[in-house]
């Protein structure tokens, strides 16, 4: 199915006669069927078809769709005045008629009097929006010899079926995804507030919005940083935006870390296509272990007084912008960690022999944590590690069971640990796609990163 801009009826003149449509065009985004006869004129902006007699004539103009917002209304008052107002004197509102939506498009459409040099007749406006543009039919008429023929050519207009625009961060609501855990929004003591949600955790305070990106892209492809950078930009940054305009990606520098594990940074001036707002959005990671952040700002001057300046060479001070990371951060309910939860490390070195350089083989460690909290308060610890070097491994392995507790959302304590012992630990979530991982750290001695298994 494709969208037909329909508004043969608009003045109770039009009649749709689609034989007198000849010729087969495209301009833009449209096609349509040119009435035998019209004189046209074309340039990159607009197409231009008209017809005139010694009683008067007719003047359509097509213009090209621009980027705009899903109100169709606000799209039809800022035609007019951009549009229609310069081109006309009109000394009254246009009379609107009823709006029409069908495949992604909303058509919007009015008229008025107006005079221009001297000679008087109708002026018609018909906006459509759809798919984040909207694109524009101005037409002047001082003669009513041409109906069929109009009402002909506006009923050969076919706009391509479209998919309404997902709203940008920028215009989304701070509405936390249902994911099924008690706490979905967390408000930092220094005026961050982060809230779960579907594809990353949305971090806002005054102006500033900040994306902390669930997607983590294969990067193994690019040996260098800024290719790596500019095609995460385009997954998961640009399909959300339009008129990209000062575009920056930058390099990546010894100072920022090793050559391997650089900086990731890009930078440029978007609009919203669900609001129509220029923004100033930079994508950022730090390092290989790093997180995709995007900053939302309202220009570029005020990233760098909220965060920092980015410098194309060294200089750079990233801390700011790291640490954003750490506001994905949710708080625990007892019920939020029934289940079976594990994680699982592993490390190896290989050792060589200082006297002849010769190897000796490589040392490796590995452990594993599986925890079953049941919904009674009561847990079961299975332990598992070995380590050593080459084939000669040795096996430890141990079971506990005893009593967990959370208390204040924010502190987990288990029971009947090691040696019978209780250890409490500072409990959070991390929002993660589908899930939560489960972080539970026991000062400098013990850290748990869990993820649930059933």
């Amino acid at each position: 199915m494709r969208r037909r801009l329909c508004i043969g009826l608009i003045f109770g003149l039009f009649v749709a006669i689609p034989t007198l449509s000849q010729q087969s065009e495209n301009f833009d985004i449209l096609k349509f069927s040119l009435p035998k006869g019209w004189q046209t004129e074309v340039d990159k902006d607009s197409f231009q078809l008209g017809k005139e007699d010694a009683n008067g004539g007719v003047l359509l103009t097509i213009f090209k769709s621009v980027p705009a917002t899903e109100n169709s209304k606000e799209n039809f008052s800022l035609a007019w005045e951009s549009l229609v107002k310069p081109m006309v004197t009109v000394k009254t509102a246009p009379q609107m008629q009823p709006s029409n939506s069908e495949n992604g498009w909303t058509t919007e459409s009015g008229f008025a009097r107006y005079e221009s040099d001297g000679k008087k007749g109708m002026v018609l406006l018909v906006t459509a929006s759809g798919g984040g543009k909207m694109i524009n039919l101005v037409g002047l008429m001082n003669t009513d010899a041409y109906q069929q023929e109009i009402g002909a050519f506006m009923n050969s207009i076919v706009l391509p079926k479209v998919q309404p625009v997902k709203a940008s961060p920028m215009a989304q609501p701070q509405i936390p995804q249902k994911s099924g855990f008690k706490y979905t929004e967390n408000r930092f003591n220094d005026g961050w507030t982060a809230v779960e949600q579907e594809d990353w955790v949305r971090v806002t305070k005054g102006n500033a919005t900040v994306l902390i990106h669930y997607a983590l892209p294969d990067l193994r492809s690019f040996n260098n940083l800024d290719e790596a950078s500019v095609s995460v930009w385009d997954k998961i940054v640009a399909p959300r935006y339009s008129n990209l305009k000062n575009f920056f990606s930058r390099k990546s520098w010894y100072a920022d870390g090793d050559f391997m594990n650089g900086k990731y940074f890009v930078e440029g001036d978007v609009t919203d296509p669900s609001t129509g707002r220029r923004a100033y959005v930079a994508l950022y990671k730090d390092g290989n272990a790093g997180k995709w952040i995007e900053f939302i700002m309202p220009d570029k001057q005020s990233f760098q007084r909220e965060f920092t300046t980015v410098y194309t060479q060294d200089g750079t001070n990233w801390a700011k912008l790291s640490a954003m990371v750490g506001y994905n951060k949710f708080a625990v309910a007892p019920q939020d960690i029934s289940g079976a939860w594990k994680s699982s490390s592993a490390a190896g070195v290989e050792l060589y022999n200082i006297y002849t350089g010769n190897s000796v083989g490589m040392a490796t460690t590995s452990s594993s944590n599986e925890f079953t909290f049941a919904a009674n308060g009561g847990y079961t610890e299975i332990y598992k590690s070995a380590s050593g070097v080459g084939a000669g491994l040795n096996y430890y392995g141990q079971t506990n069971k005893g009593r967990f507790s959370v208390s204040n959302s924010s502190m987990l304590t288990l029971t009947n640990r090691f040696k019978g012992q209780a250890h409490e630990f500072s409990a959070y979530f991390e929002a993660v796609k589908g899930g939560r991982i489960l972080h539970l750290i026991r000062g400098s001695i013990e850290d748990l990163h869990l993820y649930k298994v059933r």
